[in-house]
């Protein structure tokens, strides 16, 4: 008897709980909590804030090492690009220039000797050696030959001065005849390749002398100076800064929950803190992949560039960021409060008549207001607002 009356209570249980989900799906809708499936224009936004920063920015650092001998500019300074910014001073460079332009003059030098037939002096002084050369020879060969049968003839003194009067004679021979016949195309050749070498030289000692001139690479406002006159600089020491103030753009930080649908190309809408009513147009250049942690959550930045040239704008300004990550134009809309997540599944409470029915939709793009319905409604349909 017992087990009969639990088997009923279960029963009775399990038939309630049917009934009751009848009628969850088909109880009248509640009046005045209704909207229309309709077609319209929806865009995805994203929000986020960030701040105008310099889009170009230079460091100016020295090229090469020495003495600060004038500073041509301070903080505030409009530039343009070429102007001189700082002056250096080095006596290496300086000593090496003269060094370089001694060796171009004598390299020439040697060239337009060789290149040129020899005068009388030259060829008599040839002749000259040659005829010594030739005396100091036979007089040490007489030598050599009144003791030629000795022993020790072929290690004596007179053997070693035979000796070296033959290998004088040799070269007093060999300038006579260069001199009567001129250099050879082979020296000639070497002579121009060494000239090449040493004006090649020249225009790099030339360049690190030019390098002494520190000059603004763009047009801009110089942000800060780094030295003063007299001090001691080595090469990549920063000199100068320099920006172009007219080129800005916006560091939005974008949350992690929202960077998935911010890509580069998307239109943004700005407001800017020190321009109240005042909207700019811009577009995102690109998303930068590292997160940044600054305000305390995981977020990435997104640059933004923007024409902004009738404000009067300054770096570190903060902007307000609205980022369009979607667009249609005919989308099927219902409110966003009509769709719920139920489990792994949205849906939307659907009015059939004076019933109430609980449909599975796929949504699409999504702003504050409404939703777009991929599938699952028809244009004109009733749904429940929660």
């Amino acid at each position: 008897m017992t087990r009969r009356i639990v088997l009923g209570v279960l029963l009775v249980v399990a038939l309630a709980g049917v009934g009751w989900a009848i009628y969850r799906a088909t109880r009248p809708a509640s009046p005045g909590a209704t909207a229309t499936v309709r077609r319209g224009r929806i865009e995805a936004r994203v929000d986020a804030l960030g701040s105008l920063q310099l889009a170009r920015q230079v460091e100016v650092t020295a090229a090469v090492g020495g003495t600060v001998r004038h500073v041509a500019v301070q903080p505030g300074d409009r530039v343009i690009s070429g102007t001189l910014l700082v002056e250096l001073d080095s006596p290496d460079v300086r000593e090496a220039l003269t060094q370089a332009q001694n060796a171009v003059r004598l390299r020439e030098a040697e060239l337009e000797a060789a290149l040129a037939a020899p005068d009388q002096a030259t060829i008599d002084l040839a002749v000259a050696r040659l005829k010594r050369a030739t005396a100091l020879r036979q007089n040490a060969q007489s030598d050599y030959d009144a003791i030629a049968e000795q022993p020790d003839a072929e290690s004596s003194d007179e053997a070693l001065a035979l000796a070296a009067a033959k290998l004088e004679y040799q070269i007093a021979q060999s300038e006579y005849d260069r001199t009567m016949r001129g250099a050879s195309a082979l020296d000639l050749d070497r002579l121009r390749v060494s000239v090449d070498e040493a004006r090649r030289a020249l225009a790099r000692s030339e360049a690190r002398l030019e390098q002494l001139r520190v000059l603004a690479p763009l047009d801009g406002v110089v942000l800060a100076v780094s030295v003063q006159a007299g001090a001691n600089v080595y090469a990549n020491n920063a000199l100068v800064q320099v920006a172009d103030l007219r080129q800005l753009q916006v560091r939005a930080e974008v949350s992690e929950l929202d960077v998935a649908a911010v890509a580069a190309g998307q239109s943004v809408t700005l407001w800017l803190d020190a321009f109240p009513g005042v909207q700019l147009a811009g577009e995102v250049v690109r998303v930068l992949p590292a997160p940044s942690t600054a305000r305390g959550m995981t977020a990435y930045v997104a640059v933004i560039a923007f024409a902004g040239d009738e404000l009067a704008l300054r770096p570190g300004m903060g902007v307000n960021v609205q980022i369009t990550t979607g667009l249609e134009e005919a989308a099927l809309l219902v409110p966003r409060r009509a769709v719920r997540t139920v489990g792994f599944e949205q849906v939307v409470r659907v009015v059939q008549g004076r019933k109430v029915a609980d449909v599975v939709v796929t949504t699409g793009l999504s702003n504050g207001d409404e939703v777009q319905v991929l599938t699952g409604l028809s244009e004109g349909q009733q749904v429940l607002i929660d």
